[in-house]
């Protein structure tokens, strides 16, 4: 199997800011010279669970807990239709009962955290057969139902594409992906309140891409970045990118880059609101796994990579998450592409 083999992330998944008087609250952009990766195994409670990937979380700030849908248990199983939720207070995953039938089974949508909703938007996927039809839906994780989105405006990138919710706006941005029309470099505005979509104009606008990280930035008025991705995933030809972006809710911005991490494609990747920090591991180039290690000061524009001893097995697909309680990245499962290995390891790092 290859996955997502023709042209067309990840598993991007944005962290909150730190409530004040957390590990991670205040601290503001730092130059990252007293840092050293810890890692740690993180093995969750959960009898269940099975290796998987292409499944992004979202962070549920006021319940500590992480919440997704779908992924591959390939090459143990297919695609999956499975709510799941990851409690970091007692460090347990648990499925979730869906109270109302859940969308079909999925995996490498993208998604956003929707909080005056208490909602997860959910945007696309693929199943084992290839993209699906456009489709969007939100999950109430109180209620714990379903909704699909209705309207003529739905985002045609269903296949990797890149969320993040906008507070200055009050909408998710979502940008790019891959269906069966190819890649998307269109990008569309979510209301929450009217439950629709619409088209945006930018002046300018990113390359077409598929499978970028993703983040919320809180500074600079706040706004969405979006790093990497690819052109083509086909391993006898790969294209990928290294370019960093973000978007204003009004319009894309190419932002600079000194030394920074090589271009790849579903990356684990997770945002410290409070310092502002983003921190990138892994993904792949089809032809083989990565697992570097790296950190975006958004504050100062600035990249760092980081090295230490008990990194994770290189892998791309991996959900990941950050919990500023216990200001800790986390890197779950994940797909060891070129031997099409799922895994179902947990890894927690801590920097500071």
């Amino acid at each position: 199997m290859r996955a997502h083999a023709f042209v067309w992330l990840t598993v991007a998944l944005g962290g909150c800011g730190a409530p004040p008087g957390s590990p991670g609250a205040d601290l503001g952009g730092d130059d990252g010279a007293a840092l050293t990766p810890r890692w740690a195994i993180f093995s969750p409670s959960v009898p269940q669970q099975m290796p998987r990937w292409g499944m992004p979380l979202v962070q549920v700030p006021a319940e500590r807990r992480f919440v997704g849908f779908g992924g591959s248990l390939y090459p143990g199983g297919g695609a999956v239709a499975e709510t799941w939720s990851l409690s970091m207070k007692d460090q347990s995953w648990s499925l979730v009962l869906d109270s109302t039938p859940p969308p079909a089974k999925r995996y490498s949508p993208c998604v956003a955290w929707l909080p005056d909703q208490n909602e997860m938007l959910l945007i696309g996927g693929r199943d084992d057969a290839g993209p699906l039809p456009p489709a969007a839906w939100t999950f109430n994780v109180t209620l714990r139902s379903w909704t699909g989105i209705t309207g003529a405006e739905l985002p045609p990138g269903v296949i990797g594409c890149h969320a993040a919710y906008l507070p200055s706006t009050g909408q998710a941005i979502v940008f790019g992906g891959g269906g069966s029309g190819g890649l998307s470099s269109e990008t569309y505005a979510y209301d929450p309140l009217a439950r629709t979509f619409t088209r945006l104009s930018p002046n300018t606008i990113p390359p077409a891409r598929m499978d970028g990280a993703t983040a919320y930035d809180p500074g600079d008025g706040g706004r969405m970045l979006m790093f990497g991705g690819a052109l083509d995933v086909d391993p006898a030809h790969p294209q990928h990118l290294d370019d960093l972006w973000a978007f204003d809710g009004t319009d894309w911005t190419a932002l600079a880059q000194g030394t920074h991490p090589a271009a790849r494609r579903v990356a684990a990747a997770a945002f410290d609101g409070a310092r502002r920090a983003w921190v990138i591991f892994g993904g792949t180039v089809e032809t083989a796994d990565l697992n570097d290690l790296w950190r975006y000061d958004a504050a100062r524009g600035a990249w760092l990579q980081l090295s230490g001893d008990g990194a994770p097995p290189a892998r791309g697909f991996a959900s990941a998450g950050y919990d500023p309680i216990d200001d800790a990245y986390l890197v779950l499962g994940g797909l060891d592409q070129p031997s099409t290995l799922a895994l179902a390891d947990g890894w927690m790092l801590h920097l500071q």
